[in-house]
Order: C-alpha cells, then sequence, then structure tokens
C-alpha cells in the first residue's frame, strides 16, 4: 500500500512488485527434532511491470550483495509426521527507487529512499510464536524512564498514564536460546523483584543486578515483570506521610 503525504495528501494505491530473492542459511544438524539457525538475505531486486500510469520507474532493492545487511533467524520444531513448524524473520535493509511516469498522478517527481523492515514468516497453525514481553511495574507511579539493555537491544519503559513511553515492550519470533536483559540503576529507586512465568522454570534472575536469562524454548511466550520501589530519601527512608513522626519524643 502507497498513500500520498504533502502535496498528495488522497493518494492511495495497492501495488504488486515481483521479486527475486536469494537466502544463505547457516548449518542445520539434521536429526535435530528442534533447532535455530542463523539465515540472511543475500541478493533482493524487484520492480514495477512497465506500463503503470503512475510510476515509469518503481524498484526495491536489498540484501548484503547490494551492501544492505538483512540477517535474520530460522527456527524448526519437527512435528513427527514429516511437517515441521516454522518461525523466521529477517530484519530487512531496503532501498527504493522512484521516478513518476509523465502525465501520471507522480508526473515529475522521482526519488530514492532506505529503510529497515521487520520480515517475519510463520507456519505454526495456532502455535504460539517465539516471544518475551518486558513489564516494568512499580509502586509509585511516575514519569520516570527505566532504561534496559542486552540481547533485545536498548529501550526504556515508564508507569505513568501519558503515552510517550509505555509500560511493556513485546519482542516478537525471537530465536530459541537464552536471551538476557538487564534494567540500569535508576537513582531513587530499588528494583525489587523480577517475575517471569517461563513455563519450564528455565529462567533465572536476579534483582540485585537487574539481570535475567530468559530461556525461551520453540512456541514460548514469556513475560518477565521488574518491579521497583518507591522513591527513597538521601537518608534513605521511603517518601511518604511523616506526620506519625511528629510529637513528643519519650525519654
Amino acid at each position: 500500500m502507497i498513500e500520498g503525504t504533502g502535496a498528495l495528501p488522497d493518494y492511495r494505491r495497492s501495488l504488486s512488485i515481483p521479486l527475486t530473492v536469494e537466502t544463505h542459511t547457516a548449518p542445520r544438524t539434521p536429526g535435530d527434532p528442534e533447532q535455530s539457525f542463523a539465515a540472511e538475505i543475500v541478493n533482493l531486486q524487484g520492480s514495477l511491470p512497465p506500463g503503470d500510469p503512475d510510476f515509469a520507474l518503481l524498484t526495491i532493492t536489498a540484501g548484503s550483495d547490494n551492501g544492505l545487511t538483512s540477517l535474520g533467524s530460522v527456527s524448526l520444531a519437527d512435528q513427527g509426521d514429516g511437517t515441521f513448524l516454522v518461525d523466521s524473520f529477517f530484519d530487512l535493509s531496503y532501498s527504493i527507487e522512484f521516478e513518476g511516469a509523465p502525465a501520471g498522478a507522480l508526473d515529475g517527481l522521482s526519488g530514492t529512499t532506505q529503510g529497515t523492515a521487520r520480515l517475519e514468516a510463520c507456519g505454526r497453525e495456532g502455535a504460539e510464536s517465539h516471544s518475551i514481553t518486558i513489564v516494568k511495574a512499580s509502586e509509585s507511579p511516575d514519569a520516570t524512564d527505566f532504561n534496559f539493555t542486552g540481547d533485545l537491544g536498548s529501550f526504556s519503559l515508564d508507569v505513568d498514564a501519558d503515552d510517550t513511553l509505555t509500560d511493556r515492550r513485546t519482542f516478537n519470533n525471537l530465536a530459541a536460546g537464552t536471551h538476557a536483559v538487564v534494567e540500569s540503576s535508576t537513582s531513587g529507586w530499588t528494583l525489587l523483584s523480577i517475575v517471569c512465568d517461563d513455563p519450564d522454570a528455565g529462567t533465572t534472575a536476579d534483582a540485585t543486578t537487574g539481570q535475567v536469562l530468559i530461556d525461551l524454548d520453540l512456541g514460548e511466550a514469556i513475560t518477565c515483570t521488574f518491579r521497583s520501589g518507591q522513591p527513597l530519601f538521601e537518608d534513605g527512608f521511603e517518601s511518604g506521610d511523616v506526620s506519625a513522626w511528629s510529637g513528643t519524643i519519650p525519654p
């Protein structure tokens, strides 16, 4: 689907572009009923057939042979009947070039753009995809941003009511294996617990270091909740109603 902006706010078209794609994968393990391996798009080429009323040229290019890295992963689960459940993804880097057709809606326009997109393919017939959801919880919600690093990349969460940041993030179609996530220390806050709903209890967490090692197996969807305590005064006492401290102190 192409949607116009700027001087073409009402332009909208669905286009079908034939593609040729070459992919390479890392070695598989014959006979292993559950396996994951790296994959790469080496070359992707596509162009709109001639004669389009709006485009004299519309091409898309991707793949490492074209200087556009597109890495991914494939996971297979043998169902024992000659079929497999398949999860795969590619983080596609692409380049698009276009030129408007004479007398068409895009006459006189042309350009080139680059971008990235995640391509996912699942042949799981209702099975859960490999996903990890990181949730941030707090006993005293405010606008503090809590930062995370690790195998899922760098991201931030908060627990206030605005839409700038959310209190959770889901990462879909991950490769099976161990994924480390670490919450960075946040001034004035104490990480009280990390709780994960791993079905086979293979995940380990340590709130003192802020790290969780998530054991993601084929078909699992795991949620880990990082819960922090109330902001503290510099002397270490929790903030709150101090009226209970007023009055005469007995000898």
